[in-house]
């Protein structure tokens, strides 16, 4: 009976796999079926990407000349900084670009997703990935492949360098969806807050939190990846031990995975009841 009940189970297990398999294959199927039949998008992405590097080394070079002795940053570190940055953002765009919980709700477009029968937020974060992110992130990746290999950089692709990526890219998502889910509870919430957060992180991806050391409270500032990343990666006039940042960082992932699973869970009942 219990070799039975256990066969039934793996089997049970395997077919749940499939079917979240299935689709995600199908997902990126769309994405690079999309990608195939909208060629000048793609070209004109690889345009902007271009030119928008262009000028973010430009500025990074005015600011590193300029400011960069003030926190011991050279100009190499600040192109880091930036393609880190891009990597990080582009990587959980690739999920939630062009995805809005509040304008799912306000829409009714989310009910799509609750007719399935696989999980609602795999179902949400899957189904509509974005290319645009997919070629930016491919950009950004062979950018700091050409950093790291033609020029003279501290960095080394290690264990830890990657885990740290690792770590940042599941903060910044859970960070961003915390606050996206809030809309369950008051149309769009999130929106307002946003309003709040894109300018300081706009800040922090060109001046990184170094530059505010003598601010009060700047502690506060700490909440943001890109202050996160700056800390553990790169020279800091900040004196905290690395490992008790890392430590910090896991604590707020797995606070942040609390409430993103608890808002989901609440808001779906509330949006199925009066949806």
């Amino acid at each position: 009976m219990g070799l039975r009940s256990t066969r039934l189970l793996v089997k049970m297990i395997k077919e749940i796999n499939t079917r979240y398999l299935d689709l995600l294959r199908a997902n990126l199927f769309i994405m690079f079926q999309s990608m195939k039949e909208y060629k000048s998008n793609l070209y004109s992405i690889l345009l902007i990407q271009i030119v928008f590097v262009s000028i973010s080394y430009f500025i990074m070079f005015l600011i590193a000349s300029n400011f960069g002795d003030v926190i011991g940053w050279s100009y190499l570190d600040f192109i880091m900084y930036s393609a880190l940055i891009k990597i990080i953002t582009q990587a959980v765009g690739f999920f939630i670009w062009g995805n809005s919980i509040s304008a799912s709700i306000l829409s009714g477009s989310l009910n799509t997703h609750l007719l399935r029968p696989t999980d609602i937020k795999f179902q949400y974060y899957f189904s509509n990935l974005s290319s645009s992110a997919f070629i930016y992130f491919i950009f950004s990746v062979l950018e700091l492949i050409i950093l790291l290999l033609f020029f003279d950089s501290n960095f080394q692709i290690s264990l830890y360098f990657i885990l740290i990526l690792f770590l940042l890219f599941l903060y910044h998502f859970l960070f961003f969806q915390v606050i996206e889910t809030l809309s369950f509870y008051y149309k769009q919430l999130d929106q307002q807050i946003l309003k709040l957060v894109y300018p300081i992180n706009s800040t922090l991806s060109s001046y990184p939190i170094d530059f505010f050391d003598k601010m009060r409270f700047k502690e506060i500032l700490f909440i943001i990846m890109y202050s996160l990343l700056a800390l553990l990666l790169f020279p800091s006039t900040y004196h905290y031990d690395k490992n008790i940042i890392v430590l910090l960082t896991l604590v707020l992932i797995v606070v942040f995975f609390v409430i993103f699973t608890f808002n989901w869970k609440i808001g779906l009942k509330k949006y199925e009841a009066f949806g």
